[in-house]
């Protein structure tokens, strides 16, 4: 298991305490990734049947059109295999990722791509540039989800207007 300290921790002016939260991946993402995908499968499939033509035109349209689907199932089914499992820790003060699934480090503080109230996208920046997206779902750990919530917030850095009054250029 690879153990990553975030770089570039700073502690909040507003304080959240210390908490623990599993990441297993892509949970319900993924059933709900797959609930769609079935979905444009039947709707593929009827307008191969109802509306793409007549002839060998129709079959080439829905041939085009399965691995235009294929494709896009390939795409979604990578993106959410490469999400890190693992423990992911605010001690208070620096994010802390446990992860056996991450080949390089990741640093800085989080950004909330989505926020359901039940689940949330984070992502954060890795040491080789790209970014580590993050997926956290409330019924992994019922007794933390306020907690880890609350630490996302309150540990972004604030930032200043710099035309404020009071500000120095």
């Amino acid at each position: 298991m690879r153990v990553f300290v975030f770089v570039g921790c700073v502690m909040a002016a507003r304080h959240s305490p210390p908490v623990q939260f599993p990441l297993r991946g892509a949970g319900i993402l993924g059933r709900v990734m797959r609930l769609m995908m079935g979905g444009v499968a039947i709707l593929l499939l009827a307008w191969v049947l109802l509306g793409a033509g007549e002839g060998s035109d129709r079959w080439l349209r829905g041939s085009a059109g399965a691995l235009l689907w294929l494709f896009c199932i390939g795409c979604a089914q990578g993106a959410l295999k490469v999400l890190p499992r693992g423990q992911l820790h605010w001690n208070g003060e620096c994010w802390i990722l446990e992860s056996s699934t991450m080949v390089d480090g990741v640093f800085g503080q989080p950004r909330v791509l989505c926020d359901w109230g039940w689940g949330m996208a984070l992502v954060w920046r890795a040491e080789s540039g790209r970014q580590v997206h993050v997926w956290l779902q409330r019924n992994w750990a019922l007794a933390s989800w306020a907690d880890v919530r609350r630490a996302v917030y309150l540990s972004a850095p604030s930032v200043r207007d710099p035309h404020a009054p009071g500000t120095l250029p």
